[in-house]
């Protein structure tokens, strides 16, 4: 039986929204939900057949004692003023006997039995009822203990389980975009998608998700750097998903491409899409697969036609643009007032309508805002830095950091894949060396200490510690720089 705890996994959106649908299917009839903003005691209203007013009011809150004091002197005087016929509260929280009898006093008249009362037991025996609402808030299903066993006791290696704990650290700022189901239906169709776009747009995380919905369905996960960790791994015999981010190369497209590369493409394509129990997604950024048509004949087999399994990530409406923006302040550490500024005379709009806005952007924001010891609000600081993306990274860069941590980024970006860390202090005493710079063991250190969790990441894998960029627009940067 599923045992969801809502408040860690859903923002308190995408709870109404899960309440929603589980309370139409509960009652039978269709529950008005409404924009974000002051409800005025208003989630969700239905007007049945005798024209009585439901209303329904979600609360994902942690504790009791919040709900109740949220209860009593806020909800409250809003149902005095709606009057509702019917009044139905579903939340987040454990409700036990008592409890629901005390909120049933405090609505006195409006809430007319505890069984409109929805707690979380109640809310997870109506997802054990109903699997297709459950299976359709992936958020859930993706936290639950199942799935995670099943990925963690894959036999996988270390970039694979690297890509996995990336996978579950971000998955609950992301959203499903409208455009998620062409991109599926290309996977499914041919075996093969090819996700290309802008840089920062969202090519990684629709690969994720991607990924995501393919565990689920009993796929094994793969993450591959080569056209060779491919063919190693691939088992017609077993259902795979295999993901290659970035396969024409991270930051152009390398020159003299031999005829032999060519056709082991041509080839691994083909003989994928051909497949019965294998799917490949791949991305690449939309130049370089505009250079790759122009200067490298991608299909050198005729029957291969590549352009039918591409897929490229468009700019986001409006309403998505809100939605990411939403996840990563909620699940942010920002304090409290740094997330209402952006809510003060809709500042919102301001950043999600701004030309240089993209996802990547905004997680970066939210991670540099503390880590550049800013004095301006929030807000400000981000319309500062969209204004001047190229100093996103670079005021921390140049000035946030020593010279030691400034080498090891940038030896970091001569390479393409997670590198051990011994190896990295190998080559950073040797550049030292070479010229004239002191290095020491536990300056080293300090200097990864430095840069973890903003300009890097590390992961510790049998005990080999790896260390690789904590995300791609710090590579893009640095190209620059």
């Amino acid at each position: 039986m599923a045992n969801y705890d809502f408040n860690d996994i859903l923002s308190p959106y995408d709870f109404e929204l899960l309440c929603r649908d589980l309370i139409q299917k509960h009652l039978g009839f269709y529950f008005e939900s409404f924009s974000k903003g002051r409800d005025g005691g208003i989630d969700l209203r239905a007007f049945t057949e005798k024209e009585q007013n439901i209303i329904v009011q979600c609360k994902n809150y942690r504790n009791y004692d919040d709900l109740k004091h949220t209860l009593k002197y806020k909800e409250l005087d809003k149902v005095k003023k709606i009057k509702p016929l019917r009044y139905i509260l579903m939340t987040s929280i454990e409700l036990n006997v008592a409890k629901k009898k005390e909120i049933k006093e405090i609505f006195n008249g409006f809430i007319k039995i505890e069984s409109d009362i929805i707690g979380r037991e109640d809310l997870n025996n109506l997802l054990r009822d109903n699997k297709d609402i459950e299976t359709k808030h992936y958020k859930l299903w993706f936290s639950s203990t199942n799935i995670l066993e099943h990925i963690i006791n894959r036999d996988i290696d270390n970039m694979t389980q690297d890509e996995l704990d990336e996978i579950k650290s971000k998955w609950k700022k992301w959203i499903i975009p409208n455009t998620f189901n062409k991109a599926i239906s290309l996977l499914n169709n041919h075996n093969i998608v090819l996700i290309s776009g802008k840089p920062g747009v969202g090519k990684t995380t629709l690969a994720r998700i991607l990924s995501v919905i393919m565990i689920e369905k009993g796929f094994t996960f793969y993450y591959c750097t080569s056209f060779e960790d491919i063919n190693r791994i691939r088992d017609k015999n077993n259902k795979q998903i295999i993901y290659f981010d970035d396969f024409l190369g991270q930051n152009f497209l390398k020159n003299n491409i031999e005829e032999a590369e060519k056709r082991k493409l041509s080839k691994v394509l083909e003989s994928i899409s051909k497949e019965k129990n294998t799917r490949l997604i791949l991305t690449t950024r939309e130049l370089i697969l505009n250079q790759a048509k122009i200067d490298f004949d991608v299909s050198t087999n005729n029957n291969l036609e590549i352009n039918k399994f591409i897929f490229k990530v468009d700019d986001f409406s409006q309403f998505e643009k809100a939605k990411i923006l939403y996840n990563h302040l909620y699940f942010s550490e920002l304090v409290k007032e740094d997330k209402l500024i952006i809510l003060k005379n809709k500042s919102y709009n301001k950043i999600i309508n701004h030309r240089n806005y993209n996802p990547r952007i905004i997680e970066n924001l939210v991670k540099l805002y503390y880590a550049t010891e800013c004095t301006e609000n929030f807000f400000k600081f981000c319309i500062y830095s969209l204004d001047n993306p190229g100093q996103i990274w670079e005021g921390a860069f140049l000035n946030n950091i020593g010279i030691l941590s400034r080498i090891n980024l940038t030896i970091l970006f001569t390479i393409t894949i997670p590198i051990k860390c011994k190896d990295l202090r190998n080559m950073s005493k040797k550049y030292c060396d070479d010229n004239s710079i002191e290095f020491e063991d536990e300056n080293f250190k300090n200097s990864l200490k430095e840069l973890d969790d903003t300009f890097i990441t590390l992961s510790n894998s049998n005990g080999e510690i790896f260390v690789k960029f904590a995300n791609a627009s710090i590579r893009d940067y640095l190209n620059y720089y």
